[in-house]
């Protein structure tokens, strides 16, 4: 299928745009700066696709239907369709101001990211997120604030142990000063260092104060394998204890010794969901996993980062 992606430039953080903005004055007769005819319009609410145009003014789409009003530019789009943009929720664009113009991306009709997945963010999320408005970015970008840069900023290289009392309130007012700044939630890579070493009473204090500005948990959990259920118990707990949305980073089962787990996953999963929590999950399309070549190394051999590894 062939899709004409609607983009609409903005700096501002926001995951959906209003489809239709009303006008007042007689539409029939009016002019527009772009008119898109023929297509295929599905407007994201899960609706059947309809036959129409749409009809666009100062970079604001007016109209949806059928109607006579010209466009300085027009765009026959029959047999293709038209849909506002996609949002990629699970990126490691923390590059994007290097690469503004994001065409891997915009190219595939996405038009919103999601970044700072998997426990790894930029740590100074005000910086970062102002740097994007002055760059200018093709692509609206909404970010997490990473649980890893949290725990390495306060614990230095001491990762195997939990925090002190005064080192998970510093990890605290971290998480606290990247959500008002504007991240949109918690993330963690609970196979990455330092959060392979973190306990669940730990995440449950910082994703109780994302919950707190209202934001979400998502993660890259400690298991994918045959100890798939392990993982998600233990992600489920968080959403409880932290009363939380959560969201589940690429679910997978890798492994054979996993293959066979598909149902009771998604029995678990929607099971949570009848309990009332607000549950999701993400899932890449390719069938090879994809990481750094250090992630299979026992966490116990870690400790101490590259040099001790070495020794």
């Amino acid at each position: 299928m062939r899709f004409l992606g609607l983009i609409r430039s903005t700096r501002s953080i926001c995951f959906l745009t209003a489809l239709t903005t009303w006008l007042s004055g007689d539409l029939w007769s009016q002019q527009f700066d772009l008119v898109i005819r023929r297509g295929r319009i599905v407007d994201g609410t899960g609706a059947a696709a309809v036959k129409g145009d749409i009809a666009i003014r100062d970079r604001r789409i007016v109209d949806v239907g059928t109607f006579t009003g010209q466009g300085r530019v027009e765009i026959d789009a029959h047999d293709r369709v038209i849909a506002p943009g996609f949002i990629d929720v699970h990126t490691h664009s923390e590059d994007i101001t290097e690469l503004p113009v994001a065409e891997n991306f915009i190219r595939m009709g996405v038009t919103t990211i999601v970044t700072g997945n998997c426990g790894g963010s930029k740590l100074e999320i005000g910086a970062f997120l102002k740097s994007i408005e002055q760059t200018g970015t093709a692509l609206n970008v909404a970010t997490l604030i990473g649980h890893n840069p949290v725990r390495s900023q306060v614990m230095g290289g001491s990762f195997a142990r939990p925090p002190t009392a005064a080192e998970l309130d510093q990890m605290k007012a971290l998480v606290d000063r990247g959500m008002r700044d504007g991240a949109v939630g918690l993330s963690t890579g609970l196979i990455y260092l330092p959060g392979t070493f973190a306990t669940t009473e730990e995440i449950i204090a910082l994703a109780q104060r994302a919950s707190a500005c209202g934001g979400i948990y998502a993660s890259h959990m400690r298991y994918e394998n045959d100890r798939i259920m392990e993982a998600l118990n233990e992600v489920l707990r968080i959403a409880r204890e932290a009363r939380i949305p959560v969201e589940v980073s690429h679910i997978k089962l890798s492994g054979p010794a996993a293959w066979e787990m598909a149902g009771d996953v998604l029995k678990l999963l929607d099971g949570a969901r009848a309990e009332g929590i607000k549950v999701t999950q993400d899932q890449y399309l390719y069938t090879a996993s994809s990481t750094s070549l250090g992630t299979p190394i026992p966490a116990e051999a870690r400790e101490g980062g590259r040099q001790r590894f070495r020794e």
